[in-house]
């Protein structure tokens, strides 16, 4: 029933919409150029008829998508695919994390529900998209809980098989999105000083083997770049660090309380309500078994919090790894007022303990969930830039004659035309990627999504419109019109 339930936030309506343009169609040009070329360490620079855009992410996640990629094709399932089942995996990952240290399974389902349902996480360029954020929230979840386990190993072998599963989850995580894979880091460094375990763990020989380990396989990936694209480590700190946090990039720019007041206002409601609770938890008598992890979770939260509210750049997905720890907060506060009611304050109440979880569950979780597949079922309008893939795949289905024609753009960046002609030509299609600026010639065919090269041919030629879909048209070029503007050369 569990996998039923989480199924649909997970993967319903996944491919519904288009790829997008930012970033998500970056990330899709990417992985076809990669599973094309063959080149899997390439700084990626190719976007035909469009700026230089250096990609300066690191591929790891977009390996998965290439894997996938190879396996359905060139299209938005196969880049989402990768990021859905890395986002199952949390969700099973939560249960068996609370099972194996608490034997409590139904807290690491509470925390997934929490999480599966928060409007924050389950959105595009989360959960939702084949961006890499909900990724990179993954793997740095799994960092902190395999932190815990190394921080409270009983023997050697624990110890030393926690610290390496540490390890690899961070690199995954910063071989995602650099240092910020890096940022629960200060976090478990409070968490082992509060719980006076920090000189134990600076006397652990295989905390210097690991971090050793760790940072010679950076050294080797960014020299490896560095050699091959000289700049690039300069472009790093510019574009993905230093340079976002003292500077706003691409106008992102918000209040300090940008984060806080997106919680409040929907991406966290209605669980936000439940953290002060677990909060409270940390000092109330009884729950001594769980206070560590408590103690933890808030311990990466906050400084990670405190990090990105303070940078000049701020954007709804740079709080995407908080979720699945706020999601673990705010569950264990429903799981314990549930424990409560079962155990103590409706103990003797002529009715089963099935029949309370069901109706204590109903009444916490139904309506979030409800809210969650509506806006999955029911999605935002996108823009007129991100509409093509809708006409291009009706023309695939309803004319499967017509294989030629051009998309004309214009002088925005845009990567989803981009992406998908390369798709369709790798089907063998003949399609062009030409701005409104392209001289028309009669019996041309065109798509056309927008309105500014919309209006050229109307305004010069004859048309006939074939067929058209979402505000998209393709339309077959007549003759130009007697004192037309016509095109520039």
């Amino acid at each position: 029933m569990f996998l039923g339930i989480i199924y649909f936030p997970i993967f319903f309506h996944l491919d519904s919409q288009p790829i997008r343009n930012w970033d998500e169609g970056l990330f899709a040009i990417r992985a076809y150029y990669m599973a094309e070329t063959g080149d899997y360490l390439s700084d990626f620079s190719l976007v035909e008829g469009m700026p230089e855009h250096r990609n300066t992410k690191p591929p790891f996640v977009t390996w998965l998508q290439v894997l996938s990629m190879k396996t359905l094709g060139y299209n938005a399932l196969a880049l989402r695919l990768p990021i859905a089942l890395l986002v199952l995996f949390l969700a099973l990952f939560l249960v068996w994390f609370f099972q194996t240290e608490f034997k409590k399974p139904l807290m690491g389902m509470v925390a997934a529900l929490v999480l599966l349902t928060s409007t924050g996480f389950v959105r595009g360029h989360v959960s939702r998209t084949g961006d890499q954020d909900a990724a990179l929230a993954v793997f740095m979840f799994v960092s902190v809980a395999f932190f815990y386990r190394y921080a409270r190993s009983g023997n050697d072998r624990e110890r030393i098989r926690n610290l390496a599963i540490l390890t690899l989850s961070l690199f995954a995580a910063t071989l995602t999105k650099h240092v910020v894979g890096l940022l629960f880091v200060p976090g478990m460094i409070l968490y082992l000083a509060l719980t006076k375990k920090l000189v134990q763990a600076l006397k652990d020989k295989w905390v210097y083997i690991f971090l050793f380990l760790f940072l010679l396989a950076l050294a080797a990936l960014y020299g490896y770049y560095e050699w091959q694209y000289p700049g690039f480590l300069a472009r790093i700190w510019k574009a993905d660090l230093a340079g976002r946090y003292v500077n706003t990039i691409d106008m992102h720019k918000h209040t300090t309380l940008y984060y806080f007041n997106g919680w409040t206002k929907g991406n966290f409601l209605p669980w936000i309500y439940w953290l002060p609770l677990s909060f409270l938890l940390l000092f109330t008598p009884g729950y001594e078994k769980y206070k560590p992890l408590l103690l933890l979770l808030w311990a990466c939260v906050i400084p990670y919090f405190t990090v990105i509210s303070f940078s000049e750049t701020k954007t709804f997905w740079y709080d995407a790894p908080l979720y699945p720890l706020l999601a673990a907060l705010a569950g264990a506060g429903i799981f314990f007022v549930y424990r409560y009611l079962k155990e103590d304050l409706l103990r003797n109440m002529p009715f089963s303990k099935l029949t309370l979880g069901i109706y204590f569950f109903g009444l916490v979780f139904l309506m979030p969930y409800s809210k969650t597949i509506q806006r999955i079922s029911h999605p935002e309008e996108i823009s007129p830039y991100e509409r093509y893939a809708y006409l291009m795949k009706k023309l695939e289905r309803d004319h499967p004659e017509i294989r030629a024609y051009t998309i004309l753009t214009d002088n925005t960046f845009s990567m989803q035309p981009v992406f998908k002609k390369l798709a369709y030509n790798k089907k063998g299609y003949d399609i062009k990627l030409q701005k409104y600026q392209y001289s028309l010639s009669e019996n041309d065919l065109v798509l056309i999504c927008l309105e500014g090269p919309l209006k050229v041919v109307e305004e010069s030629f004859e048309y006939t419109t074939i067929e058209e879909s979402h505000g998209c048209r393709l339309i077959r070029v007549g003759a130009k019109k007697e004192g037309g503007a016509g095109q520039k050369e």
